[in-house]
């Protein structure tokens, strides 16, 4: 569920698009307007239920997980290293992640 909070700044008022679902940490993006906050936040939380209808999680890597074994059992080539790469992004935990833009 999605909260829109006001918050005072130096420079006037800005919106925060507070996402929060259960077994996963909340997650924030701030706004100028309060109707860019509600699309965005309206926006992930769609995308999470059509995910979920999909029988996927949207709170894992579950599309890279599978991108990812799908290159691997595609991938000819003798760089071994680009694989042990890949499968370093794949063990991190995206969760532990602040994502700003």
């Amino acid at each position: 569920m999605a909260t829109i909070q006001k918050v005072n700044r130096k420079k006037g008022f800005a919106f925060v698009a507070i996402i929060n679902r259960k077994g996963v940490k909340p997650f924030s993006k701030t706004f100028k307007k309060s109707r860019d906050a509600r699309v965005w936040a309206d926006r992930i939380e769609s995308d999470s239920q059509y995910l979920e209808t999909r029988g996927l999680s949207s709170t894992s890597n579950t599309i890279f997980h599978t991108l990812l074994r799908l290159f691997e059992s595609q991938y000819a080539k003798k760089d071994h290293t680009l694989i042990r790469k890949l499968k370093y992004w794949d063990a991190l935990d995206i969760n532990e992640f602040s994502f700003r833009s």
